[in-house]
Order: structure tokens, then sequence, then C-alpha cells
């Protein structure tokens, strides 16, 4: 299988979660020997994947667009979406890769 792999994050203790960029496609792999272990197919506003980062609750994800997709964890269902908004209120598009810091969500633009 080749795609072309975007964003990356630990799953739970065992797992790690990747995205692709345009296959509409989730891989799951076992942390300690990388194989592949189960797919998921997602949608999101842009159909993309780009960014992914796991709060210990949720996996957030970005799609170059300006909304941010909130998954579960165990079934990567979408359980609610946010549109980021500068102070002016118009959307932030291109959020691109994904950190938590100190409890903090940052994305960069791409």
């Amino acid at each position: 299988m080749l795609v072309a792999g975007e964003g990356i994050t630990k799953l739970d203790d065992d797992h790690i979660v990747m995205l692709t960029w345009r296959e509409q496609l989730g891989l799951v792999y076992n942390l300690d020997t990388l194989e592949l272990e189960r797919t998921f197919r997602f949608s999101t506003t842009r159909n993309e994947g780009w960014g992914i980062v796991n709060d210990g609750r949720r996996l957030i994800v970005s799609d170059g667009s300006a909304t941010l997709h909130f998954w579960d964890p165990h079934t990567f269902e979408e359980i609610g979406r946010v549109v980021v908004r500068d102070r002016r209120g118009k959307p932030v598009t291109a959020l691109n890769e994904l950190e938590l810091v100190h409890g903090e969500l940052l994305a960069n633009i791409w």
C-alpha cells in the first residue's frame, strides 16, 4: 500500500495512528513492531488529513481548513468540531501540524 502520510500521534500505550493526506485513510500501527494493525476511513471538511494530536480524551485533527475535528480515539468517529477564528472573527485557514504544549493546543499555518 503506497500512501502519502501526514499527521501521526500516539494513540495509547501500544499504538500510533497516522493520517494520509488525500486518501481519507487512517492507519493504526503497533508501537513496538510498527506493524500495521488496522485501517479506517475518515472524512473532514476538506477530506484530507494534515495534523493529528491526542489530548488524552479525544483525537484532534486538522485538514488544512479552519476547522479542527474531534474524534473518539476508539471508534475514530467525529464527536465535535470547531472553527478557529482570529481576533476579528475571521476563520484562520491552512491549519497544519498540531501540538499540545502544557495543555494548550498549538497549530502552525501552512
